[in-house]
């Protein structure tokens, strides 16, 4: 139940950060934003475009080679129609997606970030950075905001057109036996548990907030910062620090490490099940070809959606794992715009009256510790102003 229980939680976390994205890339520029997707919406349906083309074109061709000595118009007609799909799927996809639209993309929502995030940093009250988790909040979030939430948008686009490209194979498949994509399906979702596995690995390492992640913030910072570069140079501590630095990253590349390995150990079970089946499918179809109840061109069509279907499913798989990986530190960005204003303004603010003498400002044992910690580093102070 445990497991189930984070699955669900994952997926719900997914899905907020999605739409507070969507709505933040519309805001930034809706038309870059529907473009980019349109443009994946349709590109989907090439492959199958293309794959059905070319299975008309080996029926034609078996049965002209026993009528006719020239060449049919009809295969000049299918063979043209090939290869200018394929034209309009570069122009497509290559062109007007990932070279224009996909840059653009990019682009505009990295600046909408930048603009909502620096926004309400220089907004906060001033207790925010009294408070060291605020403070590594801040952190981690300025490390990662400019890439993490485009390529988050970016994976959610993958996984649309995959989606897409998955359920137009199911469909085109499901005449040759509903259970051959069902079972393919099935197949596949081992690989996607541990792809999400190993997401969560990734992030607990880097994102989670290990201690030893936020000194290695802090040293950056401090190797880094012209003040703090002028003072390395006067104590003659840099080399130390840099000792430091190199220490730390070497015990999170060994942390990091063992789960990897262990992860690329089990990784190829789930692929040789896949190959497996694949092959039992292809079998089991092959008799088909040869008692001529399928066709050269259908047996060709039914292979390449096959490996269309495990294909996308596949992508489906990655880009999933991806955007949940994605979204462990999407949560940071967002919970930094969602920081709570401490200190009420007040609606309708009254103008005070300029006083003939200086104000007096008194403090009567006034004591202060700093939020987390008990210690007292003010107790019992009075004095006037």
């Amino acid at each position: 139940m445990t497991k189930f229980r984070e699955i669900r939680e994952s997926l719900v976390s997914i899905w907020i950060n999605l739409k507070r994205l969507l709505r933040l890339a519309k805001e930034a520029d809706g038309f870059i934003t529907y473009g980019y997707y349109t443009i994946g919406f349709i590109s989907a349906f090439f492959p199958l475009i293309v794959n059905y083309i070319f299975k008309l074109f080996l029926d034609e061709l078996i049965i002209s080679q026993n009528i006719a000595t020239s060449i049919p118009i009809i295969l000049l007609a299918l063979l043209a129609s090939r290869y200018l799909i394929g034209f309009l799927e570069d122009f497509v996809i290559y062109g007007a997606g990932r070279t224009y639209f996909d840059y653009l993309f990019r682009y505009r929502i990295q600046n909408e970030l930048n603009r909502r995030f620096y926004k309400k940093v220089s907004n906060l009250d001033i207790a925010h950075f009294e408070d060291p988790e605020t403070q590594d909040l801040i952190t981690k979030a300025q490390d990662t905001f400019t890439w993490r939430p485009p390529d988050f948008l970016r994976q959610f686009q993958y996984l649309f057109v995959a989606i897409i490209t998955y359920i137009s194979s199911f469909i085109v498949l499901a005449p040759y036996g509903f259970w051959i994509p069902a079972v393919v399906t099935l197949v596949v979702l081992p690989a996607l548990y541990l792809r999400a596995k190993f997401g969560r690995i990734e992030w607990s390492i880097y994102g989670s907030g290990a201690p030893q992640v936020k000194k290695l913030w802090y040293l950056r910072w401090l190797l880094s910062n012209k003040t703090s570069i002028k003072e390395l140079k006067i104590f003659k501590s840099t080399n130390e620090l840099l000792k430091m630095f190199t220490d730390i990253q070497e015990y999170l590349y060994g942390l990091n490490k063992k789960p990897v390995i262990g992860f690329v150990k089990v990784i190829f079970y789930p692929d040789i099940l896949k190959t497996i089946v694949l092959f039992a499918v292809a079998y089991y179809k092959l008799p088909e070809v040869l008692s001529g109840d399928m066709s050269i061109g259908d047996f060709t069509f039914f292979l390449n959606m096959l490996d269309r279907l495990v294909g996308t499913a596949g992508s489906m798989v990655i880009n999933f794992g991806e955007m949940y990986g994605d979204n462990l530190y999407v949560n940071h960005y967002f919970d930094v715009l969602n920081l709570p204003k401490l200190i009420d303004e007040p609606k309708d603010p009254k103008r005070a009256s300029k006083p003939q003498d200086p104000p007096l400002i008194s403090f009567r044992k006034v004591s202060f510790s700093y939020p987390g910690d008990k210690k007292k580093v003010l107790k019992d102070i009075s004095f006037d102003i």
